[in-house]
């Protein structure tokens, strides 16, 4: 689907796979769980192959100050077929108690050699947070096509950057009042991460550039990121993960998050004539996933 990303140093070349916004620890007390709840990391992998191959981890964080920091997973060696417990509550090294991780693995293989999930988890398993891996690369950016609030519902997104290099991106949120839609501009430094809450952008009430809230009566909408622009072209490289959680209920959704890009073409005018020796020009437009149009007429032949 994506190229891989370019491995850190020490890393085997082959894909890289990546998991944002796990929870460690205490959850921040706007989430609204009970007290005394405290997550631990989780996650299994199993290799698909007719090969042994080992998974070389790293995990990524938040100081206090603002700034990513990196530090590598114990190496998981795995044959043919095999299926493993990574022990990640155990193994991940980090210097805090509590708070948000990102977590990478990359291995030399082709990405469909490995099955892996990840996530965080209570100590009494009442409350689990799957957070899906993706592979990581350049892409159009990311769709989810559901989130959801009230009644004791909120949807949370969470935004890393793995690269070295920093990148620029906006978040849209459609919500279900007359088509509207509010825009969250985003700025991820080099392996930075960062995440919204939509009950809290709505709470904040603080107008966009276009002017809008989200009203406080919205229940459902579709959260899009990608380029700042409008072309297609201009690709970004971010991992996104989220959840749909009522901590009163115990219930939680992983939003399911898609790439997205163009749906189709068209060229206008659909039907012509044209006389002998005379020439017509034409215009090519591509159809986006959200049914707007872009011109590409002077990129086509």
């Amino acid at each position: 689907m994506m190229a891989g990303m370019a491995p850190a140093a020490g890393q085997a070349a082959g894909c890289t796979v990546a998991s944002a916004g796990l929870m460690v620890g205490a959850p921040d007390p706007m989430m609204g769980f009970p007290a005394g709840i405290s997550f631990s990391l989780y996650g299994s992998a199993r290799n698909t192959s007719s090969a042994p191959l080992t998974l070389t981890g790293l995990v990524n964080y938040m100081d206090a100050s603002g700034a990513p920091h990196s530090v590598s997973l114990a190496g998981v060696s795995l044959a043919a077929g095999q299926a493993s417990n990574m022990n990640l509550g155990k193994t991940a090294p980090l210097p805090f108690a509590s708070g948000m991780v990102n977590l990478s693995f990359t291995y030399n293989a082709p990405c469909r050699s490995v099955l892996l999930t990840t996530g965080s988890v209570d100590g009494s398993g009442s409350y689990v947070f799957e957070v899906e891996p993706e592979v990581v690369g350049a892409g159009g950016g990311r769709i989810s096509p559901y989130w959801q609030v009230g009644a004791g519902t909120d949807t949370m997104y969470s935004f890393w950057n793995p690269k070295s290099v920093a990148e620029d991106l906006m978040v849209t949120i459609y919500y279900d009042q007359q088509g509207d839609t509010y825009l969250v501009p985003l700025h991820l430094g080099p392996n930075a991460s960062s995440g919204i809450s939509i009950m809290e952008l709505m709470e904040r009430a603080q107008p966009d550039a276009q002017g809008h809230v989200i009203p406080m009566n919205a229940r459902a909408g579709v959260m899009q990121v990608r380029s700042p622009g409008s072309d297609l072209r201009n690709l970004v490289t971010v991992v996104v993960g989220g959840g749909i959680y009522n901590p009163v209920a115990g219930t939680c959704q992983n939003p399911c998050i898609v790439c997205p890009g163009a749906t189709g073409s068209e060229i206008l005018p659909s039907s012509f004539s044209i006389p002998a020796g005379a020439s017509e020009s034409f215009q090519f437009l591509l159809i986006e996933d959200d049914g707007s149009t872009e011109n590409y007429t002077s990129e086509a032949t």
